[in-house]
């Protein structure tokens, strides 16, 4: 008896062990379709992150603004500064390095060169934050990490142009016949990886540290969002109309709302249990929550890059439950292509990759059998034709969008191509292109007319790819050493950073220097309080009182506009962009007082650098105006403060 008691045991210990690295595995898997979709849309992003700092450029970034590459260098705003930007310094090279990083990100969007873009897009991100950081919010930060941890992942197995590429080599068919069967295998294989793992710990870190700051008594008596509905610089058009007809009551509600979906996302997350449902749930409340926040905030793109953890958060279920509605909605549609032409058979093969699907059948246009009744067979030399089910047929740009909303995710290029500028704009570029077809697949090298005959099957085989210098077993060894330095890295700097920690986490007198550079040099921050552990209790902007040399009052800072001591109604608010509002906000801090000598210098030199000589400033004072957030129930609004930072006379005029 007692025999058979230990060997249940060892049963039981064995199958506790069995699931729990079940769990573990499946806690760090995710889809190649989500890994694709998701470069997709944060390469957009890293784009808009950085067409919204252009019309400041030489502002904020070159040594013509207020903080030249020497302030930045010399006198850090923080610890462990790195920026690629460093290296530019006139506005022209930074407007330069943008376009270089514009073109990162795009090729990191598309998935050319997948790899190489995540590592120089992260390079590109974490250096364009750290020029300025007085720039920076929470929603730099999650770019950066969502940067980092992706690094580490296969970004580019699917929707991307690496993906094309490879499939194209792997099944170079030949003849029209070897499109006509099944399409060729996308790739569906899990992706399990620690850095997966860490990014999806990553996000639990957030929102724990989230909920557990705040703390404050505006949490407390459930009154936090009203102050931050009465934070002018914080509000969207839609926010201020909201909380001038908002009763108490409804920032009771979303105070509570907002609480528990930072709390509800935290546990799903972590659940052993039911880990794909957890996680569909999970996604569905991070948009919620981060929907609402931005469509009636003015948060940067903090929102929109938390946003992207839902997509991260999607399995394959969601994928094929997807593609299985996909499949039943779109139209099938027969595409009749000329095979004795290079450059049209290389396209076809290209469209049979994106018809995964399978709702498009490819012919040859001289396979009488599949041409629609009424159409002349001359017709098929000149011109792509696409049939529908029901006979129709369709030609030239037309031809192209009825091909488009037989691909998945098509529907969306082909209504692009309904619009009417860009409708005649196609028509004359595929006029362009069929007339001069041939020409363009003898210049491709691909042949006009050389061809194999329709029939038979693929002549040749792949070629071999190269073994890597490292093998698999290897890159994925070196892959995961890295992904555990830096996860304690990122536990070094949550530890060093939150107060809120469990009881049995030990707090070090100080943080390793070696990890604190790990954890800094990429902005990987792990500080989350976002409103905690009290939202403010006061608004304000910077004012330039400038006097200029024929004795008028104006501000550069309001684009010269006459100086104005006051703070706007309660129907108007700010209304200025976050990268603005942080400036306003940091620079009137006394830790940034040493900055305030380039943007004296800046002030003075504004008239040049905007072309006003007659705005020329002979002195101006600095100054932050300020009015504190009243309670609930409240409607007078304080009158303003204003506290003097700075004064300055510009150089000369005293010795004169």
């Amino acid at each position: 008896m007692r025999y058979e008691t230990a060997s249940m045991r060892a049963r039981d210990v064995e199958a506790r062990g069995e699931a729990a690295r079940g769990f573990l595995a499946e806690f760090a898997t995710t889809d190649p379709r989500t890994l694709g979709l998701f470069r997709v849309l944060f390469g957009a992003l890293l784009l808009v992150d950085l067409y919204r700092r252009v019309p400041d450029v030489a502002l904020f970034y070159s040594n013509d603004g207020m903080l030249p590459n020497h302030g930045s260098i010399f006198r850090p705003m923080s610890a462990h500064l790195f920026s690629l930007y460093h290296a530019f310094g006139t506005p022209g090279e930074v407007r330069f390095a943008f376009a270089l990083t514009a073109i990162v990100y795009l090729l990191y969007a598309v998935g050319y060169r997948t790899k190489l873009m995540q590592v120089l897009a992260l390079l590109c991100v974490s250096s364009l934050h750290s020029r300025n950081i007085m720039l920076e919010n929470g929603g730099d930060v999650v770019m950066n990490l969502l940067a980092l941890w992706t690094v580490f992942l296969p970004l580019g197995r699917r929707f991307s142009v690496d993906a094309l590429r490879r499939s194209l080599a792997e099944r170079p068919e030949s003849r029209p016949s070897d499109l006509a069967g099944p399409r060729p295998p996308a790739d569906t294989r899990p992706v399990v990886s620690l850095a997966f793992a860490a990014l999806v710990l990553n996000l639990v870190v957030i929102y724990h540290f989230n909920v557990v700051h705040k703390d404050g008594a505006p949490w407390r008596d459930l009154t936090a969002v009203h102050y931050v509905f009465w934070t002018d610089r914080l509000l969207e058009p839609t926010g201020l109309w909201l909380r001038l007809r908002a009763p108490l009551e409804l920032y009771q509600a979303l105070t509570v709302w907002a609480l528990v979906l930072e709390r509800g996302i935290t546990i799903l997350l972590v659940s052993p249990l039911w880990l794909r449902s957890c996680r569909r749930v999970a996604a569905f409340m991070v948009l919620v929550l981060h929907l609402g926040l931005e469509s009636v905030g003015n948060y940067g793109l903090f929102a929109f890059a938390m946003m992207l953890h839902a997509v991260l958060l999607l399995g394959p279920e969601d994928w094929e439950a997807l593609a299985a509605r996909m499949r039943a909605r779109l139209p099938s549609r027969t595409v009749l292509y000329d095979a004795s032409c290079g450059v049209c058979f290389q396209l076809a093969r290209v469209l049979a990759r994106l018809d995964h699907l399978g709702k498009v059948s490819l012919r040859p246009s001289d396979d009488e059998a599949a041409l629609p009744p009424g159409l002349d067979p001359a017709m098929t030399e000149r011109t792509l034709v696409v049939v529908r089910p029901d006979g129709a047929y369709f030609t030239e740009a037309q031809a192209v969008r009825q091909t488009l909303v037989a691909l998945p995710y098509g529907v969306v290029a082909a209504k692009v191509l309904e619009l009417p500028l860009v409708s005649g704009l196609a028509r004359r570029g595929y006029e362009r292109f069929a007339a001069r077809r041939r020409e363009i697949s003898v210049a491709l090298g691909l042949g006009a007319c050389g061809l194999p005959p329709v029939g038979g099957d693929v002549a040749r085989e792949a070629p071999r790819r190269p073994e890597p210098l490292l093998g698999a077993r290897a890159t994925g060894a070196l892959t995961t050493a890295a992904v555990a330095v830096m996860m304690l890295a990122s536990a070094s700097q949550i530890v060093a950073e939150n107060r809120g920690l469990p009881w049995w986490v030990p707090r070090p007198a100080s943080q390793p220097k070696v990890l604190a550079a790990i954890a800094q040099y990429p902005r990987m921050f792990q500080g989350w309080s976002m409103f905690a552990p009290v939202p403010p209790f006061e608004d304000g902007c910077l004012v330039v009182d400038g006097v200029t040399a024929d004795g008028r009052h104006i501000d550069p800072l309001r684009d010269g506009g006459p100086v104005d001591f006051s703070l706007p109604p309660v129907e108007r608010g700010f209304l200025v962009s976050q990268l603005w509002f942080e400036l306003h906000d940091r620079m009137r801090r006394d830790v940034n007082a040493r900055y305030r000598d380039h943007l004296r210098d800046y002030l003075f030199r504004w008239h040049e650098l905007e072309g006003r000589q007659r705005d020329r400033l002979v002195s101006f004072e600095l100054s932050w105006v300020s009015r504190p957030i009243q309670p609930p129930g409240i409607v007078r609004r304080e009158p303003t403060r204003r506290q003097k930072l700075m004064e300055a006379r510009a150089p000369g005029l005293d010795a004169r």
